[in-house]
C-alpha cells in the first residue's frame, strides 16, 4: 500500500488532475459569472429599450389626450414574452395605465416628490449602477440616474425596472411646469424564466467543462505515462542496476525532448563511470606495483644504509686508529692548502708549535710560502708547482731557543686528480744534528791526534 501511494505515476496523475480541476473550477466560475452578467445586461438593456419605446409611443396620444389609445397600447404589451406587468404611474404612485386593466387605480408605495431617488431607495429600489455593483457584475453601457432596478416576488422571481419620466416643455399644457417629474414607467420581467435559461447554460457548461477536464486529464495522463513516467521508470531501474554494480547500461532515447536529453546524459554518465572505474582499477594495480617497488627499494635502501653504516663505522674506526697512529708519530704532520694556509695537524705538530693556530702561522709561514721573503723556494711551493715530493730544512727560534726542522712536502689531489693541498711532515732534527756535529768534531779531533803521532799504528 505504501509503495502504491509513493508511486510517481499515481502522484503525477493525481497532481495533474488536481491542477486541472482547480484551473477548470476557476474558468467555470468566471464563465458562469460572465454568463449571468451577459444575461442580466441583455435583459436590463431590453427593459431599458422597452421603456424608451413605451414613452416614445405614448407621447402623441398623451399630447392629444387620447387615453384609450394609451390603454390599448399597454394591453398590447401583454403579448411580449417574459413581460409580467407594465404600468404607468403618476407622481403620487397611482397606476394610471396598466397591461391589466384591473390594476388601474391601485396605488404603489411611490411618490415622485420631493426626491424620487430617495423615495425609490427607501422602497428597496436601487440605481441601475448600484444594482450592478451589488450583484458583483460589470455593466458596459453608461448609467442613467433616473433608472432603478430591484428583484421582487417570491424568491426574486421578478426583475422590476423603473424609469422616471421627466417633465418637458411640450407637457406643460397638461402638467404644471413646476413639477420636475411626471411619473414613472414600471416594467416587471419574469426573471424565473431567465434564471432557468441561465441554469440550463450553467448545466451545459458544467457538463462541457467536466467532459473537457476528463478528456484532457486522460490524454495528459497517457502522454505523461508515455513520454515522462515510463522513461523515468526505466531510468530508475537502470540507476538501481548501476547501484548494484552493473554499469553496462544503454537506454533507448525515445524522444528528442528534455527526457531524451536526460536519457542521453544518463547513458553518458554510465559510460564515464564505467571508464572511471576501469581507470581506477588500473590505477590501483599501478599503485600496488609501485608500492611493491617502493617496498623493494626501501628494503634495498635499508640494506644499503646498513652496509653504509657498517662501512662508516669501519671508516670511523679506521680513522680513529689512523688518528692514533698519526698522533703517536714522532714527527709533525700538517695539511697545507693551495693558499698556503695551515689546516689539520696532529698532536706532535701542536707540541712542536704550540703557539700556531690553524689557518695562520707567524713562524712557519715564511718557510711555507716563498712569497713571504725567503730567498729559496719552500718545498711546499715546489710541490704545488710540479706535484712532486720535495724536502728541506729550516731553523726557527721558539721560546728563545733555536731548533732545526726537516720538512717534506707530499702532493694531495682531490677525486678529479686536481692538486689542491700538500701534506707536510715536520721532524725536529736539532738533537740529531747536534749529535752528528759532535761525532764530526770527535772524528776531527781523533784525526788530528793520529796525525800528530810519529809512528803510525793500526787498529786491528
Amino acid at each position: 500500500m505504501t509503495r502504491i501511494f509513493n508511486s510517481l505515476k499515481l502522484k503525477t496523475i493525481l497532481g495533474l488532475g488536481l491542477i486541472l480541476a482547480v484551473v477548470f473550477f476557476f474558468v467555470l466560475h468566471f464563465n458562469l459569472r460572465e454568463e449571468r452578467r451577459v444575461h442580466t445586461d441583455q435583459e436590463i438593456s431590453a427593459l431599458e429599450a422597452l421603456a424608451d419605446t413605451i414613452v416614445t409611443a405614448m407621447q402623441q396620444p398623451m399630447l392629444t389626450g387620447d387615453q384609450p389609445t394609451i390603454q390599448k397600447q399597454f394591453e398590447g404589451y401583454r403579448r411580449l414574452k417574459k413581460i409580467k406587468q407594465i404600468e404607468l404611474l403618476d407622481r403620487e404612485g397611482t397606476v394610471k395605465r396598466s397591461a391589466y386593466a384591473g390594476a388601474i387605480g391601485t396605488r404603489e408605495e411611490f411618490a415622485a416628490e420631493p426626491g424620487v431617488s430617495h423615495v425609490l431607495k427607501s422602497l428597496g429600489y436601487e440605481t441601475k449602477k448600484q444594482f450592478y455593483q451589488d450583484m458583483n457584475i460589470p455593466q458596459q453601457s453608461e448609467f442613467k440616474s433616473n433608472q432603478y432596478v430591484r428583484f421582487e416576488g417570491p424568491e426574486d422571481s421578478l426583475l422590476t425596472f423603473v424609469e422616471i419620466i421627466d417633465n418637458s416643455p411640450e407637457c406643460y399644457q397638461c402638467h404644471s411646469s413646476t413639477n420636475k417629474y411626471l411619473g414613472a414607467i414600471k416594467i416587471s420581467l419574469d426573471w424565473a424564466s431567465v434564471q432557468n435559461t441561465i441554469d440550463r447554460h450553467r448545466r451545459a457548461s458544467i457538463i462541457v467543462f467536466f467532459s473537457a477536464l476528463f478528456a484532457i486529464a486522460f490524454l495528459a495522463s497517457i502522454l505523461l505515462l508515455r513520454y515522462v513516467i515510463n522513461p523515468i521508470t526505466k531510468l530508475e531501474s537502470a540507476a538501481t542496476q548501476m547501484a548494484n554494480g552493473n554499469f553496462d547500461q544503454n537506454l533507448e532515447i525515445s524522444s528528442p525532448d528534455e527526457i531524451g536529453s536526460l536519457t542521453f546524459t544518463f547513458n553518458r554518465m554510465a559510460k564515464v563511470i564505467k571508464q572511471y572505474l576501469q581507470k581506477e582499477k588500473e590505477f590501483s594495480r599501478e599503485q600496488e606495483r609501485q608500492k611493491n617497488e617502493l617496498l623493494a627499494a626501501n628494503q634495498n635502501l635499508q640494506e644499503e644504509m646498513l652496509e653504509r653504516e657498517q662501512a662508516q663505522r669501519m671508516r670511523d674506526e679506521s680513522e680513529e686508529k689512523f688518528t692514533k697512529v698519526v698522533n703517536n708519530l714522532n714527527i709533525g704532520l700538517v695539511v697545507i692548502t693551495s693558499t698556503f694556509e695551515i689546516g689539520t695537524c696532529n698532536e706532535q705538530f701542536k707540541t712542536m708549535f704550540p703557539e700556531e693556530t690553524a689557518g695562520d702561522s707567524s713562524i712557519l709561514k715564511p718557510y711555507i710560502n716563498d712569497a713571504s721573503g725567503v730567498k729559496k723556494k719552500s718545498p711546499v711551493t715546489e710541490t704545488l708547482e710540479d706535484g712532486r715530493i720535495h724536502e728541506g730544512e729550516f731553523r726557527v727560534k721558539i721560546k728563545n731557543k733555536f731548533s732545526l726542522f726537516r720538512i717534506s712536502a707530499f702532493p694531495f689531489a682531490d677525486e678529479k686528480g686536481k692538486l689542491n693541498s700538500v701534506i707536510m711532515t715536520v721532524e725536529d732534527v736539532t738533537e740529531r744534528f747536534a749529535a752528528v756535529r759532535k761525532v764530526e768534531e770527535q772524528n776531527k779531533f781523533l784525526n788530528s791526534v793520529l796525525e800528530s803521532i810519529p809512528h803510525p799504528f793500526y787498529v786491528i
